[in-house]
């Protein structure tokens, strides 16, 4: 009977100022691609939310070709838009030759009452690691909080990895594998914000 909280629903408290001007060029650019949806609001802030589902849209896509490349499968065709980022998954795989343990593993943390779901467990050169994908511009620090909360919920759960990662898939076919470092850190200000959050509802 008792109630755990999404790791990915904790860090909704954060402020993304990076959005504010997102969404005023997401909103230009739909006025500009139809300049006869400016008459209608909810067909602006329907454009803007929707480049913002396409790109969930795309983590899920590029999260199911990791299933495909723990089978030894080729990757599929994908849409367009979609393949610089399959690339540049298909490149990390090359270089790391990671050793699949799970996929899409539920995690919780009984002590801070917590839970989630990572998304790939495995091993490079033996090392076992988390490796957290992401799509977009860059690696910010709020993911770095939500990886150290992943990596508790692992340790308690006594499947501690060695090693987490960050893999950043971009457009143009590369990609950026950054180790987190100081996760004990990042932990504890995961835990201030749990605070904040739960102090707010």
């Amino acid at each position: 009977n008792k109630e755990y909280v999404s790791i990915t629903t904790v860090l909704e408290i954060l402020a993304k100022p990076a959005l504010v001007p997102w969404a005023i060029k997401m909103t230009a650019q739909a006025i500009a691609d139809n300049p006869d949806i400016i008459k209608n609001e909810k067909d602006v802030v329907g454009a803007v939310y929707g480049k913002r589902d396409r790109a969930g849209e795309r983590g899920k896509t590029l999260h199911s070709l990791l299933e495909v490349l723990k089978n030894n499968n080729p990757l599929p065709e994908v849409p367009d838009d979609y393949k610089g980022y399959a690339r540049a998954l298909q490149s990390w795989w090359d270089t790391h030759s990671p050793q699949v343990i799970t996929l899409e593993k539920v995690v919780f943390n009984n002590e801070f009452l917590f839970a989630g779901s990572c998304d790939l467990l495995c091993k490079i050169n033996k090392i076992s690691f988390l490796v957290d994908l992401k799509t977009g511009k860059g690696i910010y620090k709020e993911h770095l909080l939500q990886t150290s909360a992943y990596y508790h919920a692992l340790t308690e759960m006594g499947e501690k990895p060695e090693k987490v990662g960050i893999l950043l898939l971009k457009d143009d076919g590369n990609f950026v594998f950054e180790e987190v470092k100081e996760i004990d850190k990042y932990f504890q200000l995961f835990l201030h914000a749990k605070s904040l959050w739960e102090g707010l509802q």
